[in-house]
């Protein structure tokens, strides 16, 4: 049993008894209740010995059991909807652990009734019908992984490129680029912003200008675990999960301080990193605190320190130097015999610098420029929840954040600065939220449970540009929601009604209706499916749609027009001297992206073979009504028939004033003075709802995990991704394969990893792979890249020291793999493929913990 010696060495519940009776059918009287008491009362009536943390299913509740059964169906009946399972020795003995890969109630609860963080499900304990990617901080210290940047860019699901550090230009994918240092996660590659990021199961605020969520901006040594739903899951949580939801669940009832120090350093040079953090736990019998902060300062690489890069001035950066500190708090208070306060909290402050010189040779203060970047963000998010008896609780929460997002580029020619940009982006969001959850209805197998819940969200957004001192580019836009949702999970059958062929069925219905300020209303439903014909195999199934709101830089930043000739546009035969009207920018028109989601899973966990589990999945997503600038081609925009609803032919001069007055900035680039009767075409290339992506694929996960030794264990785990991504620009247009070529997700990647646990030692290795990528770019003289293979290893020893003195070595691409050079036009240019492959090659660090 791989799970029992931790059971014991934390002091776990034991339900003793005369007589063990394993195979014996016992008639079972075990009443809907608190799980603690309804285990206790199956120890007695089966017979057998019961092994459970008391801290682990304190908060969780049974539906019960009746009927004659073995003692086996009884205790899975017991277990249904719980998020626990079972695991048993030789002996007879049976221990009661969290199913791996689901959102169980026990895994997120604190033990003191605070607010339960639930991901994929707003139920208590019900089970997920989509896959759930769950890795734990003890997984993420075993891959060596230093801050929730790295654990998101080492899962096969996501893409790296889009917001993170080292994204180098020539990307040429929309919404790639590192603006600020930050890390956002990015799954299936459908773009920061369609992936919903949590903290705690609430809403953090957006950085810079595209709705994505800074991630790294968390305390590592604060976080408990990370789970990431890659389903649609609007009908849960509104706006932005798209491709899925990542909720990270802080640590709560921690008794101790753990401080930690960490150096090291790219092998190749740069990238020398420092890092120290703390966390402070305290107990009592009513509630707790959590307090935890951390420094974290890196130095950059230059083109100089890469043999691949060897085309660029040595003095540019490829990857940026960052400094950030930051700090969370986390409370929760008993208040009475009902309610529960807490109020978590979190700051993050960073800082980076990147230089671009214009000429091969020289500094850049001889020619080019340097931009010092900024992010700022704090959350505070308050929450009660009552006891309304009845296994019924409200809850009452909501939460307000700010993001600054600051680039401030100065550029230089020999030696001297002469032009200064800055450009800020100041986002808020606040959220108020109410909802209930309880059971409604007791069928066979269990209660039919019910979650409700009504809430308002705002977001706000303020941009200012200044040039050379001067503003060119201010604005503040502000959008609410108002939104409801309802959740019903009905248990149809369990396994101790003993049904042939159907060992548990239950179905999951949810429904959001949410009305956006200025963009309209949506209604999003999800419909998820659990079967198991037998213990050993369970069938999933989900539907959904899903949504995101437009940013609001898309659709307020205004617009501008620009006069050009008609030849600039193909035109042919038209007369000399008549000129068109372009129209670019922003559009307040814009409405919500869409998306249908499907997901088909299968997981076996084989009762002969202790410890296994395997499960594969297939997804699909149909994402429509995304935002784009239609206009693919500009240069036969008026011969192109694809383009014809984005033309307007002979435009009135009511029309062309209005296209002119409305806009923020109006610019003449034909010759002579500005004459609106010679306009006889309106380009219209603002953005619209026009762009369409298909994404489906096949995800694959596998795990064991193995005892050999009294405190000897081994794990192996395996997950990869299979992904086809397509992206269609306007209606008329072809669908483009993005998939497997440059700057876009590979067509296969995977993660596979061995730990030895002891102990004083454990041993982790991992190996990565990413798939070959094509060079699909007109100019490009290389057909692509082949695939790569990276290795990872860690080493952690304790000792047994005073002060619980642990010590790790972690070494991070040990085999120093390097990305291959791609075409690039000009030196200033990234020469490889930064979305794909970082330039920090062979990492190595040497960190020291201590716990007292």
């Amino acid at each position: 049993m791989t799970r029992r010696l931790e059971w014991m060495m934390f002091g776990a519940c034991a339900v003793a008894v005369a007589a063990p009776a394993y195979a014996q059918d016992v008639s079972y009287d075990i009443p809907a209740g608190d799980l603690a008491s309804s285990l206790d009362t199956y120890g007695r009536q089966a017979g057998r010995e019961v092994l459970y943390r008391v801290e682990d299913v304190r908060g969780a509740r049974s539906s019960g059991v009746r009927g004659r059964m073995s003692p086996d169906a009884a205790l899975r009946a017991l277990l249904m909807g719980t998020g626990f399972t079972f695991d048993r020795d030789g002996s007879g003995a049976v221990a009661i652990i969290p199913i791996r890969g689901t959102s169980s109630t026990a895994a997120a609860d604190d033990g003191s009734g605070a607010p339960i963080v639930v991901t994929g499900s707003r139920i208590r304990g019900a089970p997920v019908a989509a896959p759930v990617i769950s890795i734990d901080q003890t997984e993420m210290r075993n891959a060596g992984q230093t801050d929730l940047g790295q654990v998101i860019r080492s899962i096969p699901q996501n893409h790296v490129g889009g917001q993170n550090p080292g994204i180098g230009s020539g990307g040429e994918q929309l919404g790639t680029g590192d603006f600020n240092g930050t890390s956002q996660i990015n799954l299936r590659g459908l773009g920061p912003a369609a992936t919903l990021t949590l903290l705690n199961g609430r809403r953090l605020s957006y950085g810079g200008a595209s709705q994505g969520v800074d991630i790294s901006a968390i305390p590592l040594a604060a976080v408990e675990r990370i789970q990431i739903v890659a389903d649609g899951s609007s009908a849960l949580y509104g706006s932005d999960a798209v491709a899925g939801v990542a909720n990270v669940i802080l640590k709560r009832d921690l008794d101790e301080l753990v401080v930690t120090a960490r150096a090291g350093g790219a092998t190749d040079g740069g990238h020398r990193r420092y890092q120290a953090s703390a966390t402070l736990g305290e107990t009592w019998s009513s509630g707790g605190l959590m307090i935890a902060g951390d420094f974290d300062h890196w130095s950059k690489i230059t083109a100089e320190q890469r043999s691949y890069t060897s085309g660029m001035n040595p003095s540019a950066t490829i990857y940026p130097n960052s400094k950030r500190w930051g700090g969370l708090a986390s409370l929760h208070q008993r208040v009475g015999d009902a309610a529960t306060v807490g109020i978590d909290g979190l700051y993050s402050n960073r800082t980076s610098t990147i230089t671009v010189p214009y000429l091969s040779e020289g500094d850049f203060t001889i020619a080019g420029a340097q931009t010092d970047r900024r992010a700022e963000s704090f959350l505070v998010s308050p929450n009660v929840e009552l006891d309304l008896g009845g296994s019924w609780t409200v809850s009452l929460g909501g939460s307000y954040g700010e993001d600054k997002a600051l680039s401030d580029a100065t550029a230089f020619d020999s030696g001297t600065a002469y032009y200064w940009n800055t450009i800020r982006y100041d986002n808020d969001t606040s959220v108020v939220e109410a909802g209930a959850e309880g059971p409604v209805y007791s069928l066979p197998a269990g209660s039919v449970r019910l979650a409700i819940g009504a809430g308002y969200r705002s977001i706000g957004l303020t941009r200012s540009i200044l040039t050379n001192g001067a503003e060119t580019g201010a604005g503040s836009w502000s959008r609410g929601s108002y939104y409801g949702y309802g959740e019903v999970f009905f248990p149809l059958v369990s396994p101790g009604l003993e049904i042939s062929g159907v060992d548990r069925l239950s179905l999951n219905l949810a429904v959001r209706y949410e009305d956006v300020e200025s963009a309209g209303t949506v209604a999003t439903p999800k419909v998820g499916l659990i079967y198991a014909p037998i213990p050993d195999i369970t069938l999933a199934a989900t539907w959904g749609r899903s949504f995101k709101a437009p940013t609001l830089f898309d659709q307020f930043q205004g617009y501008y027009t620009t006069v050009r000739s008609t030849a600039f546009f193909g035109g042919q035969n038209i007369p000399e001297g008549a000129t068109a009207l372009f129209v670019g920018g922003g559009n307040e028109n814009l409405k919500p992206e869409r998306s249908t989601n499907r997901v088909l899973a299968l997981t076996l966990e084989p009762q002969f073979w202790e410890g296994a589990r395997f499960e594969i999945s297939h997804f699909d997503i149909d994402y429509t009504d995304r935002i784009a600038a239609p206009l693919t081609d500009l240069s036969s925009a008026l011969t192109n028939f694809a383009d014809a609803s984005f033309i307007v032919w002979n435009p009135s001069g009511q029309e062309i004033s209005q296209y002119i007055d409305g806009g923020y900035l109006f610019d003449n680039a034909v010759p002579g003075p500005f004459d609106p009767s010679n306009i006889v075409v309106v380009v219209d290339n603002r953005f619209q709802n026009v762009a369409r992506q298909r994404v489906n694929g096949i995800d694959i996960a596998a795990g064991y995990g193995l005892d050999i030794g009294p405190n000897d264990v081994i794990a192996a785990s395996v997950s990869a991704s299979a992904v086809r991504l397509r992206r269609q620009l306007n209606p008329n247009d072809p669908f483009t394969t993005l998939s497997g070529t440059l700057f876009n997700p590979p067509k296969w990647r995977g993660r596979a990893g061995v730990t030895y646990t002891g102990e004083r030692l454990t041993v982790s290795t991992y190996a990565n792979y990413t798939g070959p990528l094509e060079d699909v770019r007109p100019a490009s003289t290389i057909d692509g890249l082949d695939s790569q293979l990276t290795f990872d290893l860690t080493a952690q020893f304790r000792p047994g020291l005073p002060l619980g003195l642990e010590f790790e070595v972690a070494a991070i691409n040990i085999l120093s793999a390097k990305p291959q050079n791609i075409y690039v036009s000009h030196y200033t240019a990234t020469p490889f493929d930064s979305a794909n492959y970082p330039a920090i090659g062979r990492f190595i660090t040497f960190a020291v913990t201590s716990r007292w």
